[in-house]
């Protein structure tokens, strides 16, 4: 084995949450001025595009995540650099044959979508039509991206990715509301821009990757065998990636044709405000994932069964105070976020049960990860068939008597499900005995600390009706949250060691 320049963990995850807290920010902060330049019902059209550039994403095939494991694990071996290169070479050809198809496809049914599947009550069909035939020009450019972030994540380059996908953002979002302005405020406007963003973001992630590989000699070549000896593991993933995206995504192909425009634009602002929980985990799976990949590659059981229980316990440190006090002052956090009433009255229960269907997830992306750093891919696969065979006709009859807030029960009932059962399968085979400690150590005591402290200051503080009072009684009940947090956690003393030493070299 080879002995690989030391990676630092700690700096890995303060650059990906920084990246990642910087994108959040993008979109929290642009998007309610997006719904204000060109309507409620063009955010209908943005939630669209979000649905379908999802559901393309069936054709990455599970290739980014391989990708990432192996170039984690090879990273470990000497004589590794030609293979490493060659596999990069490999994956690309079909990831952007794959990426045409797609776009294409998208193109190619705008007229279908926009006269036909959408209703449309303010803007011109032939508009949205226009806009989905640009939607699938993103799509083909900016789908690659996956590819080659799923890369720089396998060879630990977590500063680097992480600035890269913060400029993304920032041209996406900020710059968005520049052209807007400066060419007006349509649809045309956005997703020309968009186009040029993922151009631009693709290039940059695909020169970045190639120079992060270890440098060899000859050019790097298609190998099919390369795809071959790891076509177990990313068919797989490729078949839970396909499931998960169902799943992930059905509330919204159902709800665009259920509910009205207007109606689903609302539904996109309550997802985007809830997705902050997401983005707010997402951060520790890319830290993580690559070293998990390694601790299993290595054979040290022990190194892996320690690591799995600090990241699941930092996971709830992160997602619980932000998830539950979403969903415990979900009035309160639309309105400091949109300063509008009209947003509180109809997204408010939308974010309520959301956050609460987001928290759940989060909770099982260390399993997750565990599961994928193993190369155990049939355990996900075959709960979410499972799941997708119920859920779908759940979903269309929730749709039809609830609209919207059936698309937000429908995901707190899936992946509520999904933390009781698929967790308990996962450690009976992967680390049997640990279930046990998992669900009343590393989760239930942070849990049970903030549902407490939440039930008790919404039953106490009234509800606030200005975006200052509401801002004030976030802050408040968000830090307390979060302190709690920590002290109900078995890491709040290496928190607070690290805390101390920090203002111990503040002070010298």
């Amino acid at each position: 084995m080879n002995t690989p320049k030391p990676v630092s963990l700690q700096r890995n995850m303060i650059a990906n949450y920084l990246g990642r807290g910087w994108s959040a920010l993008m979109g929290l902060a642009f998007i309610p001025m997006y719904a204000r330049l060109m309507g409620v019902e063009a955010m209908g059209v943005i939630g669209l595009f979000v649905t379908l550039q999802a559901l393309c994403l069936l054709l990455d095939a599970g290739l980014s995540t391989t990708l990432n494991r192996e170039l984690a694990r090879m990273s470990l071996f000497k004589d590794s650099a030609e293979t490493m290169r060659n596999l990069v070479r490999t994956f690309e050809a079909p990831f952007w044959v794959s990426s045409f198809i797609g776009g294409l496809i998208v193109f190619a049914a705008a007229p279908v979508i926009a006269h036909h599947w959408v209703h449309v009550q303010v803007i011109s069909p032939n508009a949205v039509q226009m806009a989905i035939r640009l939607m699938g020009l993103v799509l083909f450019f900016q789908l690659p991206l996956s590819l080659y972030g799923g890369g720089l994540l396998g060879l630990q380059r977590q500063i680097e990715y992480s600035l890269l996908n913060a400029l993304w953002y920032t041209l996406r979002f900020a710059g968005a509301i520049c052209a807007l302005k400066l060419f007006g405020p349509t649809l045309l406007t956005f997703f020309a821009w968009q186009v040029f963003v993922s151009i631009f973001a693709t290039g940059l992630n695909a020169v970045a990757l190639w120079r992060a590989l270890p440098k060899t000699n000859s050019r790097a070549r298609f190998d099919s065998s390369l795809l071959g000896s790891r076509w177990k593991f990313a068919a797989g993933l490729g078949g839970i990636s396909i499931t998960l995206l169902v799943l992930n995504n059905v509330d919204k192909v159902i709800l665009s044709r259920a509910v009205t425009l207007q109606a689903f634009g609302y539904y996109t602002l309550a997802w985007t405000l809830a997705n902050a929980v997401r983005l707010l985990a997402d951060p520790l799976y890319i830290t993580f994932f690559p070293r998990m990949s390694q601790a299993w590659a290595s054979g040290d059981a022990l190194e892996l069964a320690r690591l799995y229980h600090t990241v699941c316990r930092m996971m709830a440190i992160a997602i619980v105070p932000l998830g539950l006090t979403m969903a415990f002052f979900a009035p309160e956090a639309v309105l400091c976020w949109t300063r509008s009433s009209v947003m509180v009255e109809n997204t408010s229960a939308l974010v309520r049960l959301l956050a609460i269907g987001n928290v759940c997830l989060a909770l099982t992306i260390v399993p997750y990860a565990l599961q994928l750093a193993s190369g155990w891919t049939s355990l996900a696969l075959w709960s979410n068939l499972a799941a997708a065979g119920i859920l779908v006709p759940l979903m269309a009859v929730l749709a039809s008597a609830y609209g919207t807030l059936g698309g937000g029960i429908a995901w707190m009932v899936l992946n509520g499900t999904y933390l009781i059962v698929t967790v308990g399968l996962m450690h009976r085979r992967l680390l049997p005995g640990h279930l046990r400690h998992w669900a009343l150590t590393d989760v239930g005591q942070t849990l049970l600390g903030v549902v407490i402290l939440l039930g008790v200051a919404r039953l106490v503080l009234p509800q606030a009706h200005t975006p200052v009072a509401a801002l004030v009684v976030l802050f408040l009940v968000f830090a307390l949250a979060q302190v709690t947090a920590v002290m109900a956690s078995p890491l709040r003393s290496q928190i607070g060691g690290k805390l101390k030493g920090m203002l111990a070299g503040a002070r010298s």
